[in-house]
């Protein structure tokens, strides 16, 4: 889902640094020790999801496990997947009985793949998610602070769908709106991305690549340094790509 960031995701300025940090350090460990620290946090989240999901506790005892029977990423096709439908019809049931200690926020897919899907996230998702950004997209040239845009619906779901763009100061995120985009808003997008100076932009594929027939089909050149595509993962390629612009 696409993550819309607010100023109160900037209140924790060490958890952020910290994330940050560990993103950068982590990128370089070796295997043993990244598959040693997968398989450590993997048995934290089962043993979470056992002790206080009632959905995970039930299903692990029907399917007659406990957590340690899963020993790493080898042995999680003993567990069912957990689709979009299961989400819908066991709300409650999957949310932890102690989760008011994390604060949590409701949330909603954009449903651009299919009738959207409700959740809980906890008070510091959206900044480990801004960390996450902050280290990959860095590896296309982004800086903190310079201005970037995203295609997509999410950030106009609880605005405005008829709008075309939405700009945050604080962020320097430029919104795009998905549904609008056509040849008779390509203008507005256009003169968008050319006021806000927008270096980066990021999207879905498929709308990516309508939004660049569309320019290339009018002769706009928008002077983007790097274009970071996610939110759809075509068969045999990887679910995060990097395209450059020369």
């Amino acid at each position: 889902m696409s993550v819309d960031f607010k100023a109160k995701n900037f209140f924790y300025p060490l958890r952020l640094l910290r994330f940050h940090r560990f993103l950068e350090e982590s990128q370089w460990y070796e295997r043993e020790k990244l598959e040693a620290y997968q398989r450590r946090k993997l048995e934290e989240i089962l043993r979470h999801a056992y002790e206080t999901v009632p959905y995970y506790r039930e299903l692990f005892d029907r399917l007659k496990l406990r957590p340690e029977d899963i020993k790493g990423p080898e042995d999680l096709d003993k567990i069912p997947p957990l689709t979009k439908e299961t989400v819908r019809e066991n709300g409650a049931r999957l949310t932890a009985r102690n989760m008011g200690r994390y604060r949590p926020v409701r949330q909603r897919t954009s449903g651009t793949s299919g009738e959207p899907v409700e959740f809980y996230l906890d008070r510091h998702a959206n900044v480990l998610e801004f960390c996450y950004y902050w280290r990959y997209w860095s590896w296309g040239g982004y800086r903190l602070g310079r201005p970037f845009a995203e295609l997509g619906l999410h950030a106009f779901l609880d605005t405005d769908l008829n709008a075309d763009v939405r700009y945050s100061r604080l962020t320097r995120k430029l919104d795009l709106n998905a549904a609008r985009l056509s040849l008779e808003n390509l203008e507005a997008f256009v003169r968008a991305l050319e006021r806000h100076r927008i270096a980066f932009l990021k999207g879905p594929p498929s709308g990516l690549h309508m939004f660049a027939q569309l320019l290339e089909s009018e002769g706009y050149d928008v002077g983007l340094e790097a274009v970071f595509t996610t939110g759809e993962s075509p068969e045999g390629s990887p679910h995060f790509l990097l395209t450059y612009f020369a």
